[in-house]
C-alpha cells in the first residue's frame, strides 16, 4: 500500500510541475508561429498563411 501511495504522489507531483511550467510559458501565438515557420522551406509564406 505504501508503494502505491508513493507512486501516486510522484505522479501528482510530476503533473503539477508540468502544469506550472506550461502556465509560465510567455510565448505569444505570433511568436510561436514565427519560430515554427523558421524551420520550413518557405518561412515567409508559412507565416503569411498561418497568421492571415
Amino acid at each position: 500500500m505504501a508503494a502505491r501511495a508513493r507512486v501516486s504522489l510522484l505522479f501528482l507531483m510530476s503533473l503539477v510541475t508540468h502544469m506550472s511550467n506550461t502556465a509560465e510559458s510567455s510565448i505569444t501565438p505570433a511568436e510561436f508561429i514565427k519560430s515554427s515557420c523558421r524551420a520550413t522551406q518557405y518561412p515567409i509564406l508559412c507565416v503569411r498563411c498561418l497568421m492571415g
